[in-house]
């Protein structure tokens, strides 16, 4: 059995190399990449459930938001953008500097982009890799969002969920799970519908998800599949007139052709884990996803499809307090696209048409000593990723071919950190390099063509922190950083309905991060547990060197990151059944443009939750409500950066939705 896995994880390296030239000869062009030397630590941080903080199980932005350096820009239930210590803030509509697994499951796409929302989070516990991630999840700029499914701690059960919200927003889910001694069934569905704040801003989306896991000896086997149908409006963003004045209006372009977008998603995987002798263990996974979409936008209609296949494999060495670990990850995509044209909201003439095969492999390792000098322990890293790109243009009725093999240079990101530990605390410091390659949105030049010149972003990231806990209570942690950001892909627009990506030269972002959690503090007088807890970070992101159109941008503050974000919230227990949560979060004033002419003020929200649990033998019954942006404040839950204002005025703004309510029961029967 130890061979014949060895055998199949070397052989994936000889099936990458040999399907370097099975693949149609094109005139081959390499694109200028980087060849760079940092470090990587495993910095996990526990995502809340959203049963922990105020606000509904709807609200992905609510969970997210209250981590220390993440924050999620939220325009609509499928307009989102994440970013981490400032790193995806220039990603136009969609979060695509953080990568996603399950387990072994890669849950990207091949455009690297994650969206989260299509996940029913409330199976999985959840864990995230801030910063440049680890080499073992591919060395990302953004980091890493791991979920793992929740434990079987209660054997068959059978869970509903329902929830009611302002502006006809309906929520369903039913949970089943089936446990027996060597195995376990999972099967979750989720529909959500909103008749939305704003106009044309409906939305629906149905989710099923598979979940099967059997064990039986030192052998792990899992199954996922994961099945999206989405439909929804896109309001787009405002200008400061209506946002001010009319919030819940759409933009009248978008509106006048009842612009939407219309998905299908398919996300499945296959991973076993086994050990391999006594002191190793080999986990592999195959996965296969494939996405459908068409796309009515006012200036033309996208279609597009992809398939995406790969295989994951990784080998665990222990003995001795030294841990090693190799593997590699290969991830292959079929990309097809359309570009019609558009008159009074109907198709017009095909204006574009290409095929991309997209080839990604890493290799990955990692060493790490626990007992280096005394308690001091070391984390050493090295991750080689390799981009391809073949285009097949496929448009025939202009005189442009670009069909074509497109590469980048091989990136090698080593990296180190040390910890150590002093009783409850460990202080650590770590050099980190990442990268990101330019999505496939970003590869587009405004008449549907591949822009060849692109390079990937890359950087380093120094970090020291702390983090430990006084007692068994109270939790905290500290850390400081500093990144140096290369080539940052950053949006040029050139219309309201045009725009590119270009590479600035160099960045430096640089902040604090602190989270501090007190739980269970008892006030026996009133029966009552109490648990605040504080998290927020504060930064400072520049231009170093960024040159565009003769116009200088150094020393220039980087739009659409805030200043300072800072979560304190309090859980109160109450007569062991009765609970409430109050959050209140402060944002920092954001640029809107790169020559920092206009920026976008701070603003406050206080959210509040009540409920009542109770365990009843086999039931238990969580009832629940709450209020959403309690004082009522206008502010922009999403920001278009460097809206163009030649032709009209710029539409930088998304309305964040008012004081708003909702209610939810939660029954689940063992």
């Amino acid at each position: 059995m130890q061979r014949v896995l060895l055998s199949f994880f070397l052989a994936t390296v000889a099936v990458s190399a040999m399907a370097q030239d099975t693949l149609p000869k094109f005139d081959s062009v390499r694109l200028e990449g980087v060849t760079v030397v940092g470090a990587r630590i495993i910095k996990q941080k526990e995502i809340k459930n959203y049963s922990e903080l105020a606000g509904s199980s709807i609200e992905t932005a609510k969970i997210l938001n209250n981590i220390p350096g993440v924050f999620m820009h939220n325009g609509t239930y499928t307009t989102n953008r994440i970013t981490i210590r400032g790193i995806g803030s220039r990603s136009p509509y969609s979060s695509n500097r953080v990568k996603a697994y399950l387990g072994e499951i890669p849950l990207t796409d091949g455009s690297g982009n994650t969206v989260i929302e299509d996940l029913p989070l409330n199976l999985f516990t959840s864990e995230l890799i801030n910063g440049p991630s680890s080499s073992i999840y591919g060395a990302g700029l953004g980091g890493a969002i791991l979920l793992r499914q929740k434990k079987a701690n209660m054997l068959n059960r059978l869970e509903l969920i329902t929830e009611m919200s302002s502006y006809r927003t309906f929520l369903n889910s039913l949970i089943v799970r089936q446990v027996k001694s060597n195995w376990d069934v999972e099967l979750a569905y989720t529909g959500l519908s909103n008749g939305g704040y704003r106009d044309n801003n409906v939305t629906k989306r149905n989710n099923a998800m598979l979940l099967f896991n059997h064990q039986k000896g030192s052998n792990k086997f899992n199954a996922m599949i994961n099945m999206v149908d989405l439909k929804s409006e896109i309001p787009s963003s405002l200008d400061s007139t209506d946002f001010n004045d009319e919030p819940s209006l759409a933009a009248a372009k978008w509106a006048a052709v009842n612009g939407y977008e219309h998905y299908t998603k398919i996300m499945s995987g296959l991973s076993l884990t086994t050990d391999i002798g006594k002191n190793s263990e080999y986990s592999g996974s195959v996965f296969l996803n494939y996405f459908d979409q068409d796309e009515t936008r006012f200036f033309n209609i996208l279609e597009d499809n992809a398939t995406t296949y790969g295989f994951r494999n990784k080998i665990v060495f222990e003995k001795n307090n030294i841990y090693l670990n190799l593997g590699s990850e290969w991830f292959f995509e079929v990309y097809n696209y359309k570009i019609y044209g558009i008159e009074d909201g109907e198709r017009t003439d095909l204006l574009n048409r290409n095929r991309q095969n997209r080839d990604y492999s890493n290799l990955f390792g990692r060493i790490k000593i626990d007992s280096l000098l005394g308690a001091l322990q070391l984390d050493a890293s090295l991750n080689l990723n390799t981009v391809r790109f073949v285009l097949q243009d496929q448009f025939e009725a202009d005189s442009v071919d670009q069909s074509g093999i497109y590469r980048y240079a091989t990136i090698y990101s080593p990296g180190v950190s040390l910890s150590y530990p002093i009783k409850k605390t460990t202080i650590y410091t770590s050099l980190n390099h990442g990268f990101s390659t330019p999505s496939f949105e970003e590869t587009l030049l405004p008449d549907g063509n591949f822009n060849t010149e692109l390079k990937p972003e890359d950087g380093y990231e120094l970090e020291f922190g702390f983090k430990g806990r006084v007692g068994e209570k109270f939790k905290f942690q500290l850390a400081a950083y500093q990144i140096w950001l290369n080539n940052q892909l950053v949006t040029q627009r050139l219309s309201d309905s045009e725009f590119m990506t270009i590479n600035a030269g160099k960045s430096e972002l640089k902040g604090i991060e602190l989270n501090a959690e007190l739980k269970d503090l008892e006030v026996k007088s009133i029966k009552t547990k109490l648990s605040p807890f504080v998290s927020g970070n504060f930064s400072e992101n520049k231009f170093i060197e960024f040159e565009d159109d003769e116009v200088v941008y150094d020393d220039k503050n980087l739009p659409g990151i805030p200043s300072y974000k800072v979560n304190v919230g309090l859980k109160a227990d109450v007569l062991d059944n009765y609970y409430c949560i109050a959050d209140f979060q402060m944002v920092g004033d954001q640029w809107l443009d790169d020559a920092n002419t206009l920026d976008y003020g701070s603003y406050n929200l206080l959210n509040f939750k009540i409920g009542y649990k109770n365990e009843n033998g086999k039931r238990i019954l969580n009832a629940y409500a709450g209020i959403n942006n309690l004082l009522d404040v206008r502010y922009a839950s999403m920001l278009l950066i460097n809206a163009p204002g030649k032709w009209s005025a710029p539409r930088y703004y998304y309305p964040g939705l008012p004081r708003n309510f909702y209610i939810g029961l939660n029954l689940t029967f063992k």
